[in-house]
């Protein structure tokens, strides 16, 4: 099945971007996403459609890239980061 994971403005650089992955379930895919982005991302879904991709002109990026170039959050003085990779945990918009 294919999954739909989308960034929102905060998680640079990747901000009105998507990746589509395929995989055989939810968990697996969900597994692939946290070894990559850790829970950098916004939301998943099963469609382009539903993740709204053309209706909000959302930029395609591959796992490849994401794999090479994780993405971030604006960090906060006050935010400690993500305890797994150190990134920072809250989006600031």
């Amino acid at each position: 099945m294919k999954y739909v994971f989308t960034f929102g403005y905060g998680h640079e650089p990747y901000g009105k971007c998507f990746v589509e992955i395929e995989a055989p379930d939810d968990m697996a895919v969900r597994k692939i996403m946290v070894e990559t982005c850790c829970t950098h991302w916004a939301s998943v879904y099963t469609s382009r459609e539903a993740a709204g991709v053309e209706k909000y002109g959302l930029s395609e990026v591959s796992l490849e890239t994401l794999q090479q170039s994780p993405p971030s959050t604006t960090r906060d003085e006050d935010d400690g980061g993500c305890p797994r990779c150190g990134r920072s945990a809250v989006v600031r918009y």
